[in-house]
């Protein structure tokens, strides 16, 4: 009896994320997460069990990435103000660049909202993100650099709403200064 051929199953769900990500859920077919893992379909469904539970672990292996960018940039060693300036200076970096965008809004803005599962899981992502703006916007308040009148959680909310926005607009409008723009209006609210 033949073994199985072995594989990297990490590998092969971010390889997967890549086709996702260019071309949504929906308009990718099966064919081409073959293609792409160099897996055979009874393999692939072997291993992951459907398209969709592999797109819901490639949304999970980009969201883990994702999220340690942002913590990285958030928790550097500066000024919290500094810190949040910084992660949106990247955002817009990232949003004029002509990428593919964000899985996650894209994900949000290609699956009907009839569809639970996603639009709990994204949002649950989004809720770690918000987490992150509170802990971060509670430094700025303790350090005096946020009024104390300001509501930290619904500042939190904006910022994802930023995210979001911004995301959603550069697919209309790639230009960096326009971006650069549109976020120093949202950080402006934080000081005010």
């Amino acid at each position: 009896m033949a073994r199985p051929a072995q594989f990297d199953r990490n590998q092969a769900v971010i390889q997967a994320m890549s086709v996702f990500w260019k071309n949504g859920f929906q308009g990718t077919p099966v064919s081409e997460l073959v293609k792409a893992t160099g897996l055979k379909p009874g393999s692939l469904y072997g291993a992951f069990g459907n398209k969709r539970a592999l797109f819901l672990m490639a949304l999970d292996v980009y969201f883990e990435s994702l999220f340690r960018k942002i913590q990285n940039i958030l928790r550097a060693d500066k000024p919290p103000l500094d810190a949040i300036n910084d992660f949106f200076e990247q955002l817009t970096s990232d949003c004029s660049a002509r990428s593919k965008g964000c899985l996650l809004v894209n994900t949000l803005t290609e699956m009907p909202t009839e569809d639970r599962e996603i639009q709990q899981l994204v949002a649950a992502m989004f809720d770690r993100i918000k987490l992150e703006f509170i802990y971060i916007l509670n430094k700025a308040r303790d350090a005096g650099d946020i009024p104390r009148h300001q509501d930290v959680e619904a500042l939190a909310r904006m910022l994802v709403t930023g995210i979001y926005g911004l995301r959603l607009y550069s697919k209309t409008d790639q230009n960096p200064e326009h971006l650069r723009s549109i976020a120093r209006n949202f950080l402006k609210v934080l000081s005010a």
